[in-house]
């Protein structure tokens, strides 16, 4: 899907925030095989909001199966740049 993720430009977008961000799962959780069908959920019920209709049918026809591979692909791209480190340490 073209994307290409940098830490450090996340990093500085987590810095934005008044109060420390704190994420609600690990960043490991999607990359489970468990944390698919969660996420293939949260995008049935949300995405639609977000895109037009005829986008979102054309992923949805293929059970958002791009999405969720770009989704495990980016998370541990940015693992291994650096966020897994930030997160244990509570963003310090």
């Amino acid at each position: 899907m073209g994307v290409k993720p940098c830490w450090s430009v996340a990093q500085k977008k987590l810095s934005m925030y008044k109060a420390r961000f704190v994420a609600a799962h690990k960043a490991e959780h999607f990359l489970t095989k468990a944390s698919k069908d969660e996420v293939i959920q949260a995008l049935d019920s949300d995405l639609a909001r977000f895109i037009p209709q005829n986008i979102f049918l054309t992923y949805k026809k293929e059970n958002f199966r791009r999405l969720v591979e770009t989704l495990k692909r980016v998370t541990q791209e940015l693992m291994d740049q650096g966020m897994r480190d930030y997160f244990e340490s509570d963003g310090r």
